[in-house]
């Protein structure tokens, strides 16, 4: 049989493609939708961001106003709740929303991080509230993977998913570039 290739030759680059895919997935990290995001009419336009998000829930107001949302930073919606003689416990309560909403705001955004041992986003916890219902308009779960992304890069890729969950972009199955924004 000279001349013929042994069989582990030929697996080889075949298992190296499979390889090669499963890093590309795992490396980056995960996004999940929680529930859908309900279709608003009008569509926002402004959002508050809550201060218990502190920085980085700052990184994903800038993010997000690159995307045409106009931002409420999270110390300007902490002197708004100052202003009202109110807590940050209070922020959700209807008094609070319907004042966001006679000021312009269409809707609250809330972020919880937990960091990792390494001092990055480990995972983040996201939900937007209508402030004409009070009521959850969606949210995102999004975890970080074993080749760590950066505070900027973890903001940029979670208020990406989150502007196409807002925007009601259908997810008929994800795109290499969609996967790519969820991780």
């Amino acid at each position: 049989m000279r001349g013929a290739i042994p069989e582990s030759s030929k697996t080889r680059p075949l298992l190296a493609l499979a390889l090669l895919l499963l890093l590309n997935g795992c490396a980056a990290g995960w996004g999940v939708p929680v529930g859908r995001f309900q279709p608003m009419d009008p569509p926002l336009k402004t959002i508050a961001l809550a201060p218990n998000g502190g920085i980085f829930a700052d990184l994903i107001g800038i993010e997000l106003s690159e995307q045409g949302y106009t931002i409420v930073d999270t110390g300007a919606t902490l002197a708004l709740l100052v202003f009202m003689q109110r807590t940050q416990d209070d922020l959700l309560s209807p008094e609070i929303m319907a004042m966001f909403k006679g000021r312009g705001i269409d809707a609250v955004l809330v972020v919880q991080k937990v960091d990792g041992t390494d001092g990055l986003p480990q995972t983040v916890h996201m939900r937007l509230y209508s402030t004409t219902s009070s009521a959850d308009v969606g949210g995102l779960e999004w975890g970080n993977s074993w080749i760590r992304r950066g505070v900027l890069e973890s903001a940029q890729a979670i208020a990406a998913a989150m502007s196409k969950g807002l925007r009601g972009e259908e997810r008929r199955g994800p795109s290499a570039s969609e996967t790519e924004i969820l991780m």
